[in-house]
Formats: C-alpha cells, sequence, structure tokens
C-alpha cells in the first residue's frame, strides 16, 4: 500500500508540473513497511522524480543513510 500512496503522489505531482504549477512533495516515513530492495527502487524513483519537483523527504530509519542521494545545499 505504501508503494502505491507514493506513486499516486508523484503521479499527481507530475500532473500539476506538467501545468507549469509549483509542485513541493513532504514525504515522512513512507517506506517503513517497505523491504530495503523496495526502498532502493522507490529512493532512486524519487531522485528521478526531484529533477521536475522539490521533495523533502523525512525518516527515522537509519539504513536510508546507506542509500547514496544528490543532496543541493543552498
Amino acid at each position: 500500500q505504501e508503494q502505491i500512496a507514493i506513486i499516486m503522489r508523484l503521479s499527481y505531482a507530475d500532473v500539476l508540473h506538467a501545468k507549469k504549477q509549483p509542485v513541493i512533495l513532504i514525504l515522512d516515513d513512507v517506506c517503513n513497511h517497505s523491504d530495503v530492495q523496495r526502498q532502493k527502487l522507490l529512493y532512486n524513483l524519487l531522485q528521478k522524480a526531484a529533477k521536475n519537483y522539490q521533495i523533502i523527504f523525512l525518516s527515522c530509519q537509519k539504513n536510508v543513510l546507506d542509500i547514496p542521494v544528490k543532496i543541493l545545499n543552498l
């Protein structure tokens, strides 16, 4: 269910982005019940989506730190 909810949010964000609307996604612990393989796939998907809109990703899981992500420092 978590993965479906995230895909739906990303799809809606794509619709808004296509209509030139500003998009910011705030995702809080969206992978708590996913196994590590699914988490990695999700994080790769989020990195691709982050090319089009801002994503704020929050997690209390320490294994998230093991997955390489690109961070933009302003």
